[in-house]
């Protein structure tokens, strides 16, 4: 047993109206607001003048402090999201500048394979393996571009006009003046057929059409179609293209390339 009176020979003090529960358990928890305030009914602290905080055990300075500590790390997290999202932009920027450098080299790859620049063949394939192409991959552009010129290809006027076109089919033929339906059997289907021995771009097996035989300067993507028939004698058809070209203002036959089916 303890005393509450007289104050002189008291062991305990003597509390009415007993504290709530609440209050009991912030005395316990917060040591009585840690000496520098009073728990309420509610059970939270009511700090003295000065001190702060959940058991009163800050000061105002400190209290402070922690304020600017709150902003410091807002400061950090701000900086780190605009770090962030420079990144990302420079992911980005990175990402459009690989895309345009590839478009350019497959475009600069296209006018090499036209041009049959190997050269610049190797050059290229180097690039794109730089820029993360396998060889399988690089492998496919270059067959399918070699494909999509192959049947997109025409034979040049100019060479259709020239006397080593004529001497050509005058040597296979041993005919003066023959017609296509004589060039078939003598280009095409005799020993050492025209292209017999060389890879077709279109499939890969051997045999390709005439104007995949020529050098680059004698076929190009196509310009013209030509309708007509192979029993034409090669004489008709050179004049027939020549009487045309007199007619087309500021045309030159090197840069007219016909789609004709015999080639």
């Amino acid at each position: 047993q303890q005393a509450v009176f007289p104050d002189k020979e008291a062991s305990a003090r003597f509390v009415f109206p007993k504290p709530t529960w609440a209050q009991q358990r912030c005395r316990l928890s917060t040591g009585e607001c840690s000496g520098h305030g009073e728990c309420t009914t509610s059970g939270t602290c009511a700090c003295d003048e000065g001190w702060s905080g959940i058991a009163c055990a800050k000061t105002w300075e400190a209290s402070e402090t922690d304020d600017d500590f709150v902003l410091r790390t807002l400061a950090s997290i701000l900086a780190s999201v605009t770090a962030s999202s420079v990144l990302v932009l420079m992911v980005w920027h990175f990402c459009r500048c690989r895309q345009r450098l590839e478009t350019s080299l497959i475009q600069g790859l296209t006018k090499a394979i036209t041009q049959e620049d190997c050269g610049k063949i190797a050059s290229t394939r180097r690039q794109l393996a730089w820029c993360g192409w396998n060889q399988r991959k690089i492998n496919h552009v270059i067959h399918s571009i070699r494909r999509r010129q192959s049947e997109e290809s025409g034979i040049s006027l100019a060479y259709l006009l020239s006397q080593e076109f004529l001497e050509l089919a005058q040597r296979r033929t041993g005919v003066e003046d023959p017609t296509f339906y004589d060039l078939g059997d003598a280009f095409f289907l005799r020993d050492e057929g025209i292209g017999a021995c060389s890879v077709c771009p279109r499939d890969g097996e051997l045999g390709c059409s005439f104007v995949d035989t020529l050098p680059p300067k004698y076929r190009q993507e196509a310009t013209h179609f030509l309708s007509w028939t192979w029993g034409y004698r090669v004489s008709t058809v050179r004049e027939a293209l020549q009487s045309w070209l007199d007619t087309q203002q500021g045309m030159r036959a090197e840069d007219v390339f016909l789609f004709m089916c015999f080639f």
